[in-house]
């Protein structure tokens, strides 16, 4: 299986979307929750050059609780509540940037009008 040998390899970004592409084969059941899920770690791994909370999230949301261990659905709750947390923190600071560029730019143009 390629996903996992991109992920022995260190190359976590590829790895994810090797089991992302597999949980999509599968369809629904266990198999593909588990894919679902190890793509979602994968993302979320520090050592991922690419790591993407908001891809983990979509893959997380994928997991059939019903189909995985209960330790496995009770870290995909965690996960999911952790990582809304996170990615609305992300686009308000995203958004207070904006509005201070904005800010900035307001000032630019007061200023040059002069007195």
């Amino acid at each position: 299986m390629e996903a996992r040998r991109y992920e022995r390899a260190g190359d976590l970004a590829r790895g994810a979307r090797g089991f992302e592409e597999i949980a999509r084969d599968l369809g629904e059941g266990r198999a593909a929750s588990e894919a679902w899920y190890r793509a979602g770690r994968l993302w979320l791994d520090p050592a991922n050059e690419r790591r993407s909370y908001a891809r983990a999230m979509v893959c997380f949301k994928k997991v059939d609780q019903e189909a995985v261990s209960e330790e496995t659905a009770r870290d995909v709750r965690l996960w999911i509540s952790a990582l809304s947390r996170l990615v609305s923190a992300q686009e308000a600071l995203a958004a207070t940037r904006q509005a201070m560029g904005d800010v900035a730019e307001g000032a630019e143009a007061l200023r040059g009008r002069g007195p």
